[in-house]
């Protein structure tokens, strides 16, 4: 793992810890493209959290809805961009992508290593909120 990088598994496993409606599923589907496409063929509604390089202050957090998705500006390109967007293309083109947000998070440190930086570590509480907030509106 990559310290700042991995703000997505930090999130799975904290959301993983906390009590969420049945119909709501917590996945870390890492890097692997199979597992992503697998996962959202199958989901109603999909949010990704993931570490995005954009040149934004450490612990800027971006929020993509369909629209910023499909033709996502050059500058906002996660650590993952050409994985993740493959995937999304991929489902669309085997069935329909259910609608995705995808919460970003400026990295500070992208070092070896498991720890997040300070500045990421402080705004993993908002993370948190938003994926709630998108996944359980009713409770927001």
């Amino acid at each position: 793992m990559f310290k700042d990088e991995g703000v997505g598994v930090h999130v799975a496993q904290r959301l993983a810890a906390k009590t969420l409606p049945p119909d709501v599923q917590v996945i870390d589907c890492g890097t692997s493209l199979l597992e992503v496409i697998s996962f959202m063929a199958k989901a109603e509604r999909v949010i990704v959290v993931d570490a995005m390089k954009t040149g934004a202050d450490p612990g800027t957090i971006f929020k993509l809805q369909d629209k910023d998705i499909s033709e996502p500006p050059r500058k906002l390109v996660s650590l993952h961009q050409l994985t993740l967007l493959e995937a999304l293309e991929m489902v669309d083109k085997v069935g329909s992508r259910p609608p995705t947000t995808i919460i970003g998070v400026e990295p500070k440190d992208v070092g070896m290593g498991m720890e997040l930086s300070p500045e990421i570590k402080s705004v993993i509480p908002r993370v948190l909120d938003l994926v709630l907030e998108e996944a359980c509106p009713q409770k927001h």
